[in-house]
């Protein structure tokens, strides 16, 4: 386990020496990540090997696992969702050399001695957010409910009920000519 307060990782030296990090991270302080979910309490667990695959190439290979609260886009009540991820980020010091790695990695362009764990982690539970948070219930709400129920009589009027409004000017154009 790592401790927390050190959130700052010398990636490279790691991967020489083929380490392995369990760690929790507290979600509150990851605050871009804040900004997206409603309630930023609980933790982070996650799990990086560092390592040299057979090409060269120092990577990080990981996953990360966060139970959070966001606001379904039905109904606009909390609800939670689980996020798991898994990555493989090879790392590279420049945008040029991230070109050429290989399609099994991520670029993790490295140009400092240091990355932030808690960025880094935060970064890929963004990606990994749904991109429109809904409960699979389509009655998450009883406003959507009734909406909901409001539109299938609608689609149960008959054809004869139903209003046409541009058919005087069709029978119109048809005597005009």
């Amino acid at each position: 386990m790592l401790n927390q307060s050190k959130d700052k990782l010398a990636p490279i030296p790691m991967a020489e020496r083929g380490e392995t990090l369990e760690i929790k991270l507290s979600m509150a302080k990851m605050e871009r990540l804040s900004e997206l979910v409603i309630d930023a309490a609980g933790e982070v667990a996650a799990k990086l090997e560092f390592g040299i695959d057979s090409e060269g190439i120092k990577f990080i290979s990981g996953s990360a696992t966060a139970e959070l609260t966001v606001e379904c886009q039905r109904c606009m009540q909390p609800m939670n969702v689980s996020v798991e991820v898994e990555f493989k980020l090879g790392m590279v010091v420049d945008e040029d050399l991230a070109q050429e790695l290989s399609e099994d990695y991520e670029p993790l362009v490295v140009s400092e001695e240091t990355i932030s764990l808690s960025a880094l982690i935060e970064d890929e539970l963004i990606l990994a957010l749904p991109i429109v948070s809904m409960h699979e219930d389509t009655n998450c709400s009883p406003y959507v409910s009734e909406y909901l129920a409001d539109d299938s009589d609608k689609e149960s009027e008959s054809e004869e009920d139903r209003v046409f409004p541009f058919a005087q000017l069709g029978e119109m154009l048809k005597k005009k000519q």
